[in-house]
């Protein structure tokens, strides 16, 4: 099992990727992990059931630790959405400013 970052919020989570580390963190960096979670989140609101079974943690220090719960299928959103800012990107002028 790889090993957890410090401010890991689920003691369990099973980490899968992770990009940044507690070093670059406490040093202003940010960090991005993603794992699966010890336990299945379900949360019922209104007439939907929702089961998250893993977790995309973004650490900021702007925003301190931001957990996200996601399905399968909110991993397919993220990643079409992600793939459009990429494209729109390697078309755009921002390409040239942002190096």
């Amino acid at each position: 099992m790889k090993a957890r970052l410090r401010l890991c919020p689920d003691k369990d989570c099973l980490r899968l990727c992770t990009f940044g580390t507690d070093e670059q963190y406490d040093n202003g960096g940010s960090f991005f992990c993603w794992g699966r979670l010890g336990e299945e989140s379900v949360l019922k609101f209104k007439e939907r059931t929702h089961k998250n079974a893993y977790s995309y943690c973004v650490g900021s220090p702007l925003k301190g630790i931001i957990r996200y719960l996601v399905s399968p299928d909110d991993a397919l959103l993220n990643q079409t959405g992600f793939g459009e800012i990429l494209k729109d990107y390697q078309s755009s002028s921002l390409k040239e400013t942002s190096q």
